[in-house]
């Protein structure tokens, strides 16, 4: 029942039936796997780190170890070591989480971009159009020029995330690459004129995005 609820996006819910099935078997791998989902989809930290905890103790080992330590290797700008985790925590199991995770740091590197793809569209096949894996595909699809394919993905993740600048940045990047010139520029104009919500990356992106486009 858990796992219907977690499909339907209903935390509080499954939540309730993780922790009932945690008191009945308290080693089951699964459950635990499933709360350490939870927690990443529903943007729960302390619960995840319970749940990693949970698991490494029963299998010090476990993928999702694998896939905490890239986590915070890529955070400190450590990506090669980065990389590393999330091969190795692949090998053991094909998560969704260190299939997109791989995926996002080949993108970002514009490098095996087709073993890329593959990565986040398994994670998708596995795991459902969650946004964040929207978001992975649709940079890919952009780096690609598959740049219809990127503006369906992105178009979805809004509807799933809400506003959000970074999909909306690329979503003016693929009307651009469709030749939508005053799509492209609405968009641009609307973040440009939001500043506080870019990174400074971002903000020099869409700057150079209007100039082209005026």
């Amino acid at each position: 029942l858990g796992s219907v609820f977690m499909l339907r996006e209903e935390w509080d819910l499954a939540l309730a039936e993780l922790e009932e099935a945690v008191l009945i078997d308290s080693t089951n791998l699964q459950v635990w796997e499933m709360m350490a989902s939870l927690a990443n989809q529903s943007g729960r930290p302390a619960l995840m780190q319970a749940s990693l905890r949970a698991l490494q103790a029963r299998d010090p080992n476990h993928f999702l170890r694998f896939q905490s330590k890239g986590v915070e290797l890529y955070q400190s700008g450590k990506i090669a070591e980065a990389e590393s985790e999330f091969r190795q925590g692949i090998r053991r199991k094909r998560d969704s989480r260190l299939l997109n995770n791989l995926a996002h740091i080949l993108m970002e590197q514009n490098r095996e971009l087709q073993e890329a793809l593959d990565l986040v569209n398994e994670a998708i096949r596995r795991e459902g159009t969650q946004a964040v894996y929207l978001s992975t595909r649709a940079a890919i699809y952009l780096k690609l020029g598959r740049y219809d394919e990127a503006r369906v993905d992105l178009q979805e993740g809004l509807k799933r995330r809400g506003r959000n600048a970074g999909l909306l940045l690329m979503l003016a990047q693929s009307y651009e690459g469709l030749g939508d010139r005053e799509r492209a520029l609405k968009v641009a104009k609307v973040l440009a004129g939001q500043p506080d919500e870019l990174s400074p990356g971002q903000k020099q992106q869409v700057k150079e995005l209007v100039l082209r486009l005026r």
